[in-house]
């Protein structure tokens, strides 16, 4: 790797710690039971130092990671390298992160587990990492799902100070 790469990317990873840190301030991470971060393309080394930062300050927190770089047996290999991820939606998660949100939300009341859910992959209490079948598939029915709220985003987007120089972009697949 020539020097001046080297040299860059130094600098760089010298600038995420505080960058991570002031995310981390940002937030009032106590008022939530899940966080959900999402990795696709070039996201998860980003999503994974942010949802470590954030385990470490508040380790009751469920940490669950989705998108296509937790998908099928990726996903299963993250989790097992990354202990402080908790669950990982693997496929099309419209139905099933719902589903795992309302079986943690239940198991901290109830005891219930949150096992089951078609997509799934979870760690379990002795550390073991256990993938709960196939993702599922598409949805047929769009309408059935809610509308999303972009509107936070572009709030933030708006703030940021970065905005002056980098393009609003927003992925749809």
């Amino acid at each position: 790797i020539p020097e001046a790469d080297i040299g860059r990317i130094q600098r760089v990873r010298a600038l995420a710690a505080p960058f991570v840190a002031a995310q981390l301030d940002e937030v009032d991470w106590a008022a939530y039971t899940v966080v959900g971060f999402t990795s696709v393309f070039q996201q998860n080394l980003a999503s994974l130092a942010m949802a470590k930062a954030v385990k470490a300050a508040h380790p009751t927190l469920t940490i669950v990671f989705g998108g296509a770089n937790w998908e099928e047996e990726m996903g299963v290999a993250l989790l097992e390298c990354f202990p402080f991820v908790d669950h990982a939606c693997s496929g099309k998660a419209d139905e099933s992160f719902p589903a795992l949100v309302r079986a943690l939300l239940a198991e901290r009341s109830a005891g219930e587990r949150a096992a089951g859910i078609a997509g799934v992959i979870s760690r379990t209490a002795d550390g073991r990492v256990v993938r709960q079948g196939d993702g599922p598939g598409s949805v047929a029915d769009l309408d059935s799902l809610p509308y999303p709220d972009f509107d936070p985003y572009f709030a933030q987007r708006a703030a940021a100070p970065a905005t002056a120089f980098v393009p609003t972009t927003l992925l749809v697949e």
